[in-house]
């Protein structure tokens, strides 16, 4: 069994997290406009952009290596899980959906484009929280049909 080559997960990872950082970056906009606090989103940006930049910089000189198939899996799932943990601090920050087990749950609904919620009245929360949950749910839909393609193009039948 062929061990995985862990650069090119951990590069991957970063680069994820530096573009995750941006899309919390992309609700202060809403904040302003709404004259709502911007503070969940530049400590979530934060947050996010510390470790992945920190990660960029360290495999700085690393060159990239073609990932296989069961490395290309793998990093799919590691991103995914990363950008649902991190992507609850708007939540919690926020104080809108205040345990993590709720705002976890919100945002794995959102990622993952199902559409479930435990919110009972959305239309109360602020205007930028209810960007960034729509923001996830976009960022979930074009994460599938981006899987969708890549494994499409590999010669096989994409599966559904």
């Amino acid at each position: 069994m062929k061990s995985i080559n862990i650069k090119p997960l951990l590069k991957l990872v970063s680069l994820m997290l530096m573009l995750l950082s941006a899309f919390f970056v992309l609700c202060v906009p809403v904040a302003l406009i709404y004259s709502e606090p911007v503070s969940p989103f530049l400590i979530s940006s934060l947050a996010v952009l510390t470790p992945g930049f920190i990660l960029h910089v360290i495999l700085r000189g690393f060159t990239n290596e073609n990932l296989n198939i069961r490395e290309g899996y793998l990093g799919v799932t590691i991103c995914w899980i990363t950008m649902t943990l991190f992507g609850t601090l708007p939540y919690l920050i926020s104080g809108t959906i205040p345990g993590f087990v709720d705002s976890l749950f919100e945002t794995v609904s959102w990622f993952t484009t199902t559409g479930a919620s435990i919110l009972t009245v959305v239309e109360i929360m602020p205007k930028s929280i209810l960007f960034w949950r729509s923001l996830t749910h976009w960022i979930g839909g074009i994460g599938i049909i981006l899987l969708v393609i890549t494994r499409g193009g590999q010669g096989e039948a994409p599966a559904v």
